[in-house]
């Protein structure tokens, strides 16, 4: 239920945030992202580590902002 709160008193400003202030980025950049958080969160799975598929996929819309100069330090 706190999930469910949560989400829809702050969902929104989350999802802008990951989505649209920590770096700009083409759709092809969201895909790699998407693909790469998918594939730590699979390796670390079958190696029995628990992770956050939350935390690895904001570190790979980072790295990605960080390739194409345009991460926000501030927002981060």
């Amino acid at each position: 239920i706190a999930l469910i709160v949560g989400f829809w008193f702050i969902g929104k400003e989350v999802i802008q945030t990951v989505g649209t202030n920590l770096a700009k980025m083409h759709p092809s950049s969201v895909f790699t992202a998407e693909l790469a958080a998918a594939s730590v969160a699979m390796l670390a799975s079958l190696m029995g580590l628990p992770v956050s598929s939350t935390h690895i996929l904001v570190g790979a819309i980072l790295g990605i902002g960080l390739v194409n100069r345009n991460a926000n330090w501030a927002m981060m």
